[in-house]
């Protein structure tokens, strides 16, 4: 279910404020859709610019970022995301540990 996250985050934290940004509409139209059916109140931005085109203009302080983007443009999205965090704001990404390690590239020879 496209959202969950974001639902789930918000339930937990109902005064919060929850940015969420998405390149893919039809993800945008999933997290409406997510939001609505657990009756929860947003106004998600309908900007399609890449992220890393929007996130350098936010000026908020955020208590935690994590990131699921394109892999990538992972060190551009750290560079934002730690400028995003508040002090002692936490920053995570998806995909960062591979088989309980801080993920890295693969030798040659290692298993999938």
């Amino acid at each position: 279910m496209r959202g969950f996250g974001a639902v789930a985050a918000q339930r937990h934290a109902p005064d919060g404020l929850l940015t969420t940004v998405d390149v893919e509409s039809e993800h945008q139209r999933a997290a409406r859709e997510a939001f609505t059916d657990a009756g929860i109140a947003t106004t998600l931005p309908g900007d399609q610019r890449l992220r890393v085109e929007v996130l350098p203009g936010s000026r908020r302080a955020y208590d935690l970022v994590f990131v699921d983007a394109d892999k990538s443009a992972y060190t551009t999205y750290h560079e934002q995301a730690v400028r995003l965090a508040a002090i002692r704001g936490v920053v995570a990404f998806d995909n960062a540990l591979w088989h309980d390690r801080v993920a890295t590239t693969p030798p040659a020879n290692a298993e999938r």
